[in-house]
Protein backbone atom coordinates (compact mmCIF):
# COMPACT_ATOMS: atom_id res chain seq x y z
CA UNK A 1 0.00 0.00 0.00
CA UNK A 2 1.48 3.34 -0.99
CA UNK A 3 1.47 6.47 1.05
CA UNK A 4 -2.13 7.68 0.71
CA UNK A 5 -2.73 10.91 -1.09
CA UNK A 6 -6.05 12.57 -1.46
CA UNK A 7 -7.40 13.78 -4.77
CA UNK A 8 -10.88 15.15 -4.83
CA UNK A 9 -13.02 18.22 -5.09
CA UNK A 10 -12.38 21.08 -2.73
CA UNK A 11 -15.42 22.72 -1.25
CA UNK A 12 -16.37 26.22 -0.31
CA UNK A 13 -18.80 26.58 2.58
CA UNK A 14 -22.07 27.61 1.09
CA UNK A 15 -25.43 27.91 2.72
CA UNK A 16 -28.20 25.96 4.30
CA UNK A 17 -31.62 25.91 2.72
CA UNK A 18 -32.45 29.32 4.10
CA UNK A 19 -29.29 31.26 4.90
CA UNK A 20 -26.03 31.97 3.12
CA UNK A 21 -22.91 31.66 5.25
CA UNK A 22 -19.43 33.04 4.79
CA UNK A 23 -16.19 31.60 6.16
CA UNK A 24 -16.78 28.31 7.93
CA UNK A 25 -20.07 26.42 7.61
CA UNK A 26 -22.38 26.51 10.59
CA UNK A 27 -25.24 24.23 11.41
CA UNK A 28 -28.64 25.72 12.01
CA UNK A 29 -28.90 27.09 15.52
CA UNK A 30 -25.20 26.75 16.33
CA UNK A 31 -23.25 29.49 18.07
CA UNK A 32 -20.09 30.68 16.33
CA UNK A 33 -16.87 30.08 18.27
CA UNK A 34 -13.75 32.23 17.69
CA UNK A 35 -11.51 30.33 15.28
CA UNK A 36 -8.47 30.61 17.56
CA UNK A 37 -10.39 28.90 20.38
CA UNK A 38 -11.08 25.75 18.40
CA UNK A 39 -9.13 22.54 19.01
CA UNK A 40 -9.33 21.85 15.29
CA UNK A 41 -7.19 24.95 14.67
CA UNK A 42 -4.47 23.54 16.91
CA UNK A 43 -4.70 20.19 15.13
CA UNK A 44 -4.14 22.00 11.83
CA UNK A 45 -1.17 23.92 13.23
CA UNK A 46 0.33 20.70 14.62
CA UNK A 47 0.07 19.02 11.21
CA UNK A 48 1.74 21.96 9.49
CA UNK A 49 4.51 22.13 12.10
CA UNK A 50 5.22 18.39 11.86
CA UNK A 51 5.34 18.64 8.06
CA UNK A 52 7.85 21.49 8.25
CA UNK A 53 10.11 19.70 10.76
CA UNK A 54 9.96 16.52 8.68
CA UNK A 55 10.99 18.40 5.54
CA UNK A 56 14.00 19.90 7.36
CA UNK A 57 15.18 16.45 8.46
CA UNK A 58 15.01 14.71 5.07
CA UNK A 59 17.68 12.08 4.45
CA UNK A 60 18.33 9.18 2.10
CA UNK A 61 17.14 5.86 3.54
CA UNK A 62 16.74 2.30 2.32
CA UNK A 63 13.25 0.83 2.06
CA UNK A 64 12.41 -2.73 3.23
CA UNK A 65 12.49 -3.69 -0.48
CA UNK A 66 16.10 -2.47 -0.76
CA UNK A 67 15.36 0.70 -2.70
CA UNK A 68 16.76 4.11 -1.82
CA UNK A 69 14.38 6.96 -1.10
CA UNK A 70 14.26 10.17 0.87
CA UNK A 71 12.44 10.33 4.18
CA UNK A 72 12.22 12.71 7.10
CA UNK A 73 13.14 11.75 10.64
CA UNK A 74 9.59 12.16 11.95
CA UNK A 75 8.22 10.16 9.03
CA UNK A 76 10.53 7.26 9.88
CA UNK A 77 9.64 7.36 13.58
CA UNK A 78 5.91 7.94 13.25
CA UNK A 79 4.42 6.34 10.13
CA UNK A 80 2.07 3.39 10.57
CA UNK A 81 3.13 0.06 9.17
CA UNK A 82 2.11 -3.39 10.34
CA UNK A 83 5.60 -4.73 10.98
CA UNK A 84 6.76 -2.00 13.34
CA UNK A 85 3.41 -1.06 14.88
CA UNK A 86 2.05 -4.54 15.59
CA UNK A 87 4.94 -7.00 15.39
CA UNK A 88 7.42 -4.72 17.18
CA UNK A 89 4.87 -3.19 19.55
CA UNK A 90 5.38 0.45 18.52
CA UNK A 91 1.73 1.25 19.14
CA UNK A 92 2.26 5.02 19.32
CA UNK A 93 2.23 4.89 15.51
CA UNK A 94 -1.57 4.52 15.63
CA UNK A 95 -1.61 8.20 16.65
CA UNK A 96 1.56 9.71 15.24
CA UNK A 97 0.86 8.71 11.64
CA UNK A 98 -2.17 11.02 11.75
CA UNK A 99 0.09 14.09 11.96
CA UNK A 100 2.43 13.04 9.14
CA UNK A 101 1.91 13.63 5.44
CA UNK A 102 3.61 12.60 2.23
CA UNK A 103 6.76 14.75 2.09
CA UNK A 104 6.67 14.61 -1.70
CA UNK A 105 3.08 15.79 -2.05
CA UNK A 106 2.08 19.09 -0.50
CA UNK A 107 -1.49 18.60 -1.81
CA UNK A 108 -1.83 15.70 0.63
CA UNK A 109 -1.44 18.09 3.55
CA UNK A 110 -3.31 20.96 1.91
CA UNK A 111 -6.46 19.01 1.09
CA UNK A 112 -6.73 17.48 4.56
CA UNK A 113 -6.17 20.77 6.35
CA UNK A 114 -8.62 22.62 4.08
CA UNK A 115 -11.31 20.08 4.95
CA UNK A 116 -10.62 20.43 8.67
CA UNK A 117 -10.63 24.23 8.47
CA UNK A 118 -14.00 24.38 6.72
CA UNK A 119 -15.89 21.44 8.20
CA UNK A 120 -14.49 20.66 11.68
CA UNK A 121 -16.00 23.70 13.48
CA UNK A 122 -19.51 22.42 12.77
CA UNK A 123 -18.73 19.25 14.70
CA UNK A 124 -16.55 20.78 17.38
CA UNK A 125 -19.16 23.34 18.37
CA UNK A 126 -21.51 20.45 19.14
CA UNK A 127 -18.99 18.20 20.89
CA UNK A 128 -16.75 20.83 22.52
CA UNK A 129 -12.97 20.74 22.32
CA UNK A 130 -11.90 17.79 24.51
CA UNK A 131 -14.55 15.42 23.14
CA UNK A 132 -13.77 16.52 19.60
CA UNK A 133 -10.07 15.70 19.98
CA UNK A 134 -10.92 12.23 21.31
CA UNK A 135 -13.39 11.75 18.45
CA UNK A 136 -10.90 12.88 15.81
CA UNK A 137 -8.06 10.66 17.06
CA UNK A 138 -10.38 7.66 17.40
CA UNK A 139 -11.46 8.05 13.77
CA UNK A 140 -7.81 8.23 12.80
CA UNK A 141 -6.97 5.03 14.70
CA UNK A 142 -9.83 3.28 12.90
CA UNK A 143 -8.06 3.89 9.58
CA UNK A 144 -5.17 1.42 9.93
CA UNK A 145 -7.46 -1.02 11.74
CA UNK A 146 -9.70 -1.13 8.66
CA UNK A 147 -6.61 -1.43 6.47
CA UNK A 148 -5.38 -4.47 8.42
CA UNK A 149 -8.84 -6.04 8.45
CA UNK A 150 -9.36 -5.74 4.69
CA UNK A 151 -5.90 -7.11 3.99
CA UNK A 152 -6.47 -10.08 6.28
CA UNK A 153 -9.83 -10.78 4.62
CA UNK A 154 -8.21 -10.72 1.19
CA UNK A 155 -10.19 -7.73 -0.06
CA UNK A 156 -6.90 -5.92 -0.73
CA UNK A 157 -4.20 -7.91 -2.50
CA UNK A 158 -0.80 -6.40 -1.82
CA UNK A 159 1.95 -8.86 -0.80
CA UNK A 160 4.11 -6.07 0.62
CA UNK A 161 1.44 -4.28 2.64
CA UNK A 162 2.92 -5.15 6.03
CA UNK A 163 5.93 -2.90 5.42
CA UNK A 164 4.20 -0.14 3.44
CA UNK A 165 3.89 3.15 5.39
CA UNK A 166 0.54 4.80 6.01
CA UNK A 167 0.48 8.50 6.85
CA UNK A 168 -2.03 11.32 6.81
CA UNK A 169 -4.97 12.88 8.59
CA UNK A 170 -7.41 11.45 6.05
CA UNK A 171 -9.08 8.86 8.28
CA UNK A 172 -9.77 11.49 10.95
CA UNK A 173 -10.93 13.95 8.30
CA UNK A 174 -13.38 11.41 6.87
CA UNK A 175 -14.75 10.84 10.37
CA UNK A 176 -15.25 14.58 10.79
CA UNK A 177 -16.95 14.84 7.39
CA UNK A 178 -19.40 12.10 8.31
CA UNK A 179 -20.09 13.69 11.70
CA UNK A 180 -20.71 17.04 9.99
CA UNK A 181 -23.22 15.34 7.72
CA UNK A 182 -24.95 13.97 10.82
CA UNK A 183 -25.02 17.44 12.41
CA UNK A 184 -26.05 19.41 9.32
CA UNK A 185 -27.06 17.04 6.51
CA UNK A 186 -28.87 19.76 4.55
CA UNK A 187 -26.05 22.29 4.73
CA UNK A 188 -25.31 23.45 1.18
CA UNK A 189 -21.74 23.66 -0.05
CA UNK A 190 -20.33 24.69 -3.39
CA UNK A 191 -17.60 22.72 -5.07
CA UNK A 192 -14.71 24.66 -6.51
CA UNK A 193 -14.37 22.15 -9.36
CA UNK A 194 -16.82 21.56 -10.83
CA UNK A 195 -18.54 24.75 -9.53
CA UNK A 196 -21.85 23.24 -8.52
CA UNK A 197 -23.87 23.42 -5.28
CA UNK A 198 -24.40 20.24 -3.32
CA UNK A 199 -25.81 19.18 0.04
CA UNK A 200 -23.18 18.18 2.58
CA UNK A 201 -24.64 14.71 2.96
CA UNK A 202 -24.47 14.19 -0.82
CA UNK A 203 -20.83 15.26 -0.91
CA UNK A 204 -19.96 12.83 1.91
CA UNK A 205 -21.83 9.99 0.19
CA UNK A 206 -19.89 10.61 -3.03
CA UNK A 207 -16.56 10.62 -1.20
CA UNK A 208 -17.42 7.32 0.53
CA UNK A 209 -18.65 5.80 -2.74
CA UNK A 210 -15.36 6.66 -4.43
CA UNK A 211 -13.41 5.09 -1.57
CA UNK A 212 -15.54 1.92 -1.78
CA UNK A 213 -15.07 1.71 -5.55
CA UNK A 214 -11.29 1.93 -5.21
CA UNK A 215 -11.06 -0.53 -2.32
CA UNK A 216 -13.38 -3.24 -3.62
CA UNK A 217 -12.30 -2.87 -7.23
CA UNK A 218 -8.57 -2.75 -6.63
CA UNK A 219 -7.63 -6.44 -6.74
CA UNK A 220 -3.94 -6.85 -7.55
CA UNK A 221 -3.69 -3.12 -8.27
CA UNK A 222 -4.19 -2.28 -4.58
CA UNK A 223 -0.82 -0.60 -4.13
CA UNK A 224 -0.91 1.32 -7.40
CA UNK A 225 -4.48 2.56 -6.91
CA UNK A 226 -3.98 3.75 -3.31
CA UNK A 227 -6.59 1.27 -2.15
CA UNK A 228 -4.88 1.07 1.25
CA UNK A 229 -5.33 4.80 1.77
CA UNK A 230 -8.99 4.56 0.73
CA UNK A 231 -9.46 1.64 3.14
CA UNK A 232 -8.25 3.92 5.94
CA UNK A 233 -10.78 6.53 4.79
CA UNK A 234 -13.58 3.98 5.14
CA UNK A 235 -12.42 3.04 8.64
CA UNK A 236 -12.49 6.67 9.74
CA UNK A 237 -15.90 7.22 8.14
CA UNK A 238 -17.42 4.13 9.78
CA UNK A 239 -16.23 4.98 13.30
CA UNK A 240 -17.05 8.63 12.70
CA UNK A 241 -20.66 7.74 12.00
CA UNK A 242 -21.00 5.43 15.00
CA UNK A 243 -19.36 7.87 17.42
CA UNK A 244 -21.24 10.87 16.04
CA UNK A 245 -24.58 9.14 16.52
CA UNK A 246 -23.64 8.43 20.13
CA UNK A 247 -21.76 11.61 21.08
CA UNK A 248 -24.18 13.99 19.37
CA UNK A 249 -27.36 12.31 20.55
CA UNK A 250 -29.60 14.60 22.67
CA UNK A 251 -29.05 14.11 26.37
CA UNK A 252 -31.90 13.32 28.66
CA UNK A 253 -31.23 16.50 30.62
CA UNK A 254 -31.50 18.48 27.38
CA UNK A 255 -35.02 17.29 26.65
CA UNK A 256 -37.78 19.84 27.18
CA UNK A 257 -39.82 19.46 30.34
CA UNK A 258 -43.13 17.71 29.86
CA UNK A 259 -46.21 19.66 30.95
CA UNK A 260 -48.03 18.23 33.91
Amino acid sequence: MPIPTEAGPEVRPGASSSTKTNGMPTASGSVAVPRRALASTWIILANVAVYAVNMFTMQVVQTPQGNLTTSGLLFALGNFNFNQTILQGQIWRFVTFQFLHNPHGLMHLGFNMAMLWMIAPVVEEKMRAARFVVFYLACGVAGPIMLMLLNRLGVLIDPGWTSQPLVGASAGVFGVLVAAAVVAPNEEIELIFPPIPMLLRQFVMIMIAVACAVVFGAGYQAQRNNAGGEAAHLGGAAIGYLLARRMLAPRVTDAPAQPR
